[in-house]
C-alpha cells in the first residue's frame, strides 16, 4: 500500500513540476520574446485543450488534467509558441 502510494505522489510531484516550468516561463518572462509567448499561449487556449490543461493544473490540482498534458514535450512545446 505505500509503494503505491509513494507511485501517487512521485506522479503528483512530476505533474506539479511540468505545470511550474510551464507556467514560470509563460508569465515570468519579460523579453519581447516572453510577451509574445505569453500572448500566443493565451490566445491557444481557446483551440488547444494541452494549453488550458497546464493553466487549469495549476488551479484545481494536477489531477484535473489528462496525462496528455504533462508529457516531456510541453515545456518545449510552450517555448516554440510566438
Amino acid at each position: 500500500m505505500a509503494q503505491q502510494l509513494d507511485v501517487v505522489v512521485v506522479e503528483r510531484m512530476r505533474r506539479i513540476r511540468v505545470a511550474v516550468s510551464v507556467m514560470t516561463e509563460v508569465r515570468c518572462n519579460f523579453t519581447p520574446e516572453g510577451r509574445a509567448r505569453r500572448a500566443a499561449f493565451f490566445a491557444s487556449m481557446l483551440t488547444d485543450p494541452l494549453s488550458l490543461g497546464l493553466l487549469a493544473s495549476m488551479l484545481s490540482g494536477p489531477e484535473s488534467a489528462g496525462p496528455e498534458v504533462f508529457e516531456d514535450g510541453a515545456l518545449e512545446r510552450v517555448l516554440a509558441m510566438a
